[in-house]
C-alpha cells in the first residue's frame, strides 16, 4: 500500500499498524487488541471501532487474518509491511 493510501487510514487503523510493524511477531485477536489499547493508550476504544480499523487494514492488504487452534481470529503483520519504513501516521 502506497504512504498516500496509508495516510487515508483512520488514526486507530494507523496506530495499530505502528504497533504490529514494532511487534513483528505479533498474532492478536480482536478481544486482545482492543483490550491492550484500553489499558495500554489510555483510550476508550470498543471493540466496533478496533474491528473497523482492523477491516481497514485488511482491505489494504496491510494485516494477515489466521485461525488459531482456538477458532479465534488473529490479526498479524503482512510480511510485504515488514519491510515498509513509517507507520502512515504522519
Amino acid at each position: 500500500m502506497s504512504t498516500q493510501k496509508q495516510h487515508s487510514l483512520s488514526r486507530l487503523a494507523q496506530q495499530i499498524l505502528a504497533y504490529l510493524r514494532q511487534h513483528r511477531m505479533a498474532r492478536q485477536t480482536l478481544e486482545d487488541i482492543a483490550g491492550w489499547w484500553s489499558l495500554g493508550q489510555r483510550l476508550d476504544r470498543s471493540t466496533a471501532e478496533v474491528k473497523a480499523a482492523l477491516a481497514e487494514l485488511k482491505q489494504g492488504g496491510l494485516v494477515v487474518i489466521t485461525q488459531g487452534r482456538d477458532g479465534k481470529l488473529r490479526y498479524r503483520i503482512a510480511s510485504r509491511q515488514i519491510e515498509s519504513k513509517g507507520d502512515g501516521s504522519k
